[in-house]
């Protein structure tokens, strides 16, 4: 009889011992030099998860501010270059809606005291970025490249960013905007893949003739 006792009293602190109150969700990051980067889930394609984001509000503005007008001055030059209507409708799109998300970033500032500056600029690299379009003699598949990559960049940091600390009018924006920018994300792969499957859609050459 004690010797039942004596195992079931160890029994019942073993299940007390699994049950500590730490899960892993609570638990740090295996690799801290992953946080802030998109993690692969082991569902299917696009499972991305992103963690939080500390990155201070001017910080924000300052990349969301220049990842627009890249992404604005990138369409202007593939409706100069392209013959293809997907790369020609994808571009037209850009245009609008990385407009209308220029215009909600400078609503957002206000909301939240208006301190905030807003750059008229590309980064650097950006601007190094474009160069290479005007001067790309594959154009489509140059352009199509880097907007897959801006777009993965600039919905890591929206994610991250709508995942932090932030409460002000900034957080909405950035949750807001990270749809969309997935939106185009989505449709920037598959004329990648559609064009590396059949080719893009090309409108006819202009001859000058009437």
């Amino acid at each position: 009889m004690n010797r039942f006792l004596l195992t079931t009293v160890s029994m019942g602190l073993l299940v007390a011992g699994c049950d500590s109150g730490e899960s892993d969700a609570d638990a740090p990051y295996a690799d801290d030099q992953n946080a802030g980067t998109p993690m692969m889930g082991a569902a299917e394609p696009g499972a991305e998860t992103y963690p939080a984001s500390n990155l201070d509000p001017q910080s924000f503005v300052t990349t969301v501010a220049q990842s627009n007008q890249y992404e604005i001055d990138a369409a202007r030059i593939a409706l100069e270059k392209t013959r293809s209507n997907d790369v020609r409708d994808f571009a037209n799109q850009m245009i609008e809606d990385h407009s209308k998300a220029a215009a909600k970033l400078k609503s957002a500032i206000e909301a939240r005291g208006g301190e905030l500056e807003i750059p008229s600029h590309p980064s650097d690299q950006q601007q190094a970025d474009l160069e290479a379009l005007r001067d790309a003699e594959d154009f489509d598949s140059v352009y199509l490249q880097q907007q897959r990559r801006a777009h993965e960049k600039a919905l890591s940091l929206l994610r991250g960013y709508a995942n932090g600390s932030e409460t002000s009018a900034l957080r909405s924006f950035a949750d807001e905007t990270a749809t969309v920018v997935q939106g185009h994300l989505d449709r920037v792969r598959k004329i990648e893949v559609a064009a590396g499957e059949d080719g893009l859609t090309r409108a006819p050459a202009d001859t000058g003739t009437q």
